[in-house]
């Protein structure tokens, strides 16, 4: 048989299961390899081998002093127990192995020791591949397959034998990438991790045989290069893998299937999901907000159910969507991988997607809904009994719940980078205000509340004004070109036609009920006048004493004008005089200063000046009184 394909006999007998790569991971780190505990990894292994052969009644005897060895084989495999038996073995000489390599520096001798049990490592392994040729399903014998080349490349690569473990490094990594594209979020990390264990190995091989370019050019590339040179018959293999799988399992997808959404390629590992959403947007083509069309119970009614019908499938999509990111948060927990970030934000991605296509059907769905419910309470009979009629509160739970889930879907923390989805979930968020405004204000007008409906009517219209400029903002980035953009602003138009046109309506029936008559409409046109001039009744009682009062409002007497008007008084007069003749005006230096003489101090002018006054006799001392002060 040839050693690169894997064929099973034609009799066949159950097949067995042994997820190889997860079983020997999580023991690995449990037992000892977190810490390179070789030893306590090995005593592990010896102690599982012997629990599991007195489990299965497949134990080695020494009857009179002689040893009878129990082989594991195809016939005597009849459960999983009977096949971990073989690869613990494996397992256990491979430890001893990688321990005898930690104390060859300072015992050179053991290495023929070292390669030894890794001899017998493989041979375990191969002995595991042909057992599971027999009796074991198709991912067992890949993940088998790609065990045994792994065991054998470490040999190789002990031996230096660097060609030869290059290929065989090649061969398993190239099944742990096939095998990544396919079943669970754990299994993909276990496998990705597996090819970041081996892909220094290869670079390793590489540099010792001296390849141009080794160090620069990526793993992928040396493997492909290696396969045309070598003609292992890689791709041959790949596709045995894939089509087997496919054969195996129909949902499982090796190669995946990729979403258009914000600008970006989302790669779907389940079509389950994709198929889903495909048949909800085959179904539901676009979102509508505003539904412009008149159309009755009968033809709404279908259309709602329409719309939970699509709505059970993008919930069953978004339940399989959150279902693989806690998967892949339990498999990122026990191993991480090189690419463990990616496939992380790649689960949340498609979860965002699911959720934001449930939402823009809910939102279709709610809308749909509250046209009925319209309809019923504006067609409803007085008399029906409160449990059966519908009740404007229910319009507006269902505005609020759809409220609701656009502020979910912005809180996800995927999207919050996202701009340009962001700025489209604030337009939504800013539209369903406006209409749940908009249905405030009409219910208030049928209650005859005009002021409190026109103020509603310039709410909705300031959420309107918002919509808008935040859909022209989304219109402009290049992350919302896969957004219904465009309806969202026809949405955005009609809604701000419909909040127009009833504030007019209500603007025309507050004006008809204040004139209720030609009278009172000619009695206050008469009465306007270009100057505002308060009437004498409206002025306080106290400023018109001398007028006689014919009626007297208890309640509102309006005795004094309350704060009291403002009037003109002067300000200190004393005080400015004091500064007057205290201040040193230079006039009396004028001509001293002109005929370049120093000044005269005050002290010696107030002497003269003083002198002068004293001798002016009566007249002097009223002298000032007339412009006597220079």
């Amino acid at each position: 048989m040839d050693a690169m394909e894997v064929d099973a006999p034609a009799t066949k007998k159950v097949e067995q299961s042994l997820n190889v790569l997860a079983l020997t991971s999580e023991t690995r780190n449990m037992h000892g390899l977190r810490h390179q505990d070789y030893q306590r990894y090995r005593q592990f292994c010896t102690s599982k081998v012997q629990h599991l052969r007195k489990v299965t009644s497949h134990t080695q005897s020494a009857p009179r002093r002689k040893f009878e060895k129990k082989e594991v084989t195809a016939e005597s495999a009849s459960s999983e127990k009977h096949l971990q038996i073989l690869l613990f073995m494996a397992e256990r000489n491979w430890a001893y192995s990688m321990e005898l390599r930690q104390e060859v520096r300072d015992e050179p001798r053991k290495r023929s020791h070292l390669v030894k049990r890794l001899k017998r490592a493989v041979q375990t392994a191969q002995q595991l591949q042909n057992v599971c040729n027999v009796c074991g399903d198709a991912r067992t014998m890949f993940d088998v397959k790609a065990y045994t080349a792994q065991m054998t490349g470490y040999l190789l690569f002990e031996q230096q034998k660097w060609e030869a473990a290059w290929d065989q490094m090649a061969v398993a990594r190239t099944i742990y990438v096939q095998l990544s594209k396919s079943g669970t979020a754990q299994q993909a990390t276990m496998c990705q991790s597996a090819v970041d264990d081996i892909d220094p190995n290869i670079r390793y091989c590489a540099y010792n045989l001296k390849v141009a370019g080794a160090q620069n050019t990526s793993v992928d590339a040396l493997v492909q290069g290696r396969d045309q040179k070598a003609q292992l018959g890689l791709p041959s293999l790949a596709d045995k893998v894939k089509s087997t799988l496919v054969h195996v399992s129909s949902e499982a997808d090796v190669e995946g299937v990729s979403l258009a959404w914000g600008g970006k390629s989302i790669p779907v590992r389940n079509p389950a999901v994709t198929e889903i959403l495909a048949d909800a947007d085959a179904q539901w083509p676009a979102l509508r907000f505003i539904s412009t069309a008149i159309r009755d119970i009968e033809e709404l009614e279908d259309e709602l159910e329409m719309h939970e019908t699509t709505l059970k499938k993008v919930n069953e999509a978004v339940s399989i969507a959150k279902a693989a990111v806690k998967e892949d948060e339990i498999a990122v927990a026990k191993v991480k991988s090189s690419k463990s970030d990616q496939n992380t934000a790649n689960l949340q991605l498609v979860l965002a997607f699911a959720l934001f296509q449930r939402l823009a059907v809910v939102l279709a769905r709610n809308q749909v809904s509250m046209e009925i419910l319209k309809a019923k309470i504006g067609t409803q009979s007085p008399t029906m009994s409160r449990k059966k009629q519908s009740r404007p509160q229910d319009v507006l739970d269902m505005c609020d719940r759809s409220s609701q889930y656009v502020e979910e879907l912005k809180a996800l923390p995927i999207l919050e980078v996202d701009l340009g989805l962001q700025t489209f979930l604030v337009a939504v968020g800013h539209l369903l205000k406006a209409q749940k405004t908009l249905y405030l204000a009409r219910t208030f007008a049928s209650t005859t509340q005009r002021a409190e409906s026109l103020v509603l009517c310039d709410r909705a219209l300031e959420h309107v004004a918002h919509a808008r400029m935040q859909a022209e903002a989304a219109s402009r980035l290049e992350t919302s070109r896969d957004l219904a953009v465009n309806t969202l602003k026809q949405d955005i138009a009609a809604t701000d036609s419909s909040v127009r046109a009833a504030k007019v309506q209500e603007q025309a029936r507050w004006f008809l009920e204040q004139a209720k008559s030609v009278d009172a409409v000619a009695t206050g046109v008469a009465e306007m006048g270009l100057e505002e001039v308060p009437r004498p009744s409206e002025l306080p009682l106290a400023s018109r004493l001398d007028t006689y009062v014919a009626s007297f409002d208890e309640k509102n007497p309006n005795l004094v004008a309350l704060p009291p008007t403002l009037q003109p008084a002067p300000y200190k007069p004393l005080f400015f005089d004091m500064a007057y003749h205290g201040i040193d005006f230079p006039d009396r230096n004028v001509e001293r200063r002109i005929a370049s003489q120093e000044r005269k101090p005050r002290a010696e002018s107030g002497q003269v000046e003083a002198g002068s006054k004293s001798g002016g006799g009566l007249l002097g001392v009223f002298g000032g009184l007339w412009g006597g002060k220079k």
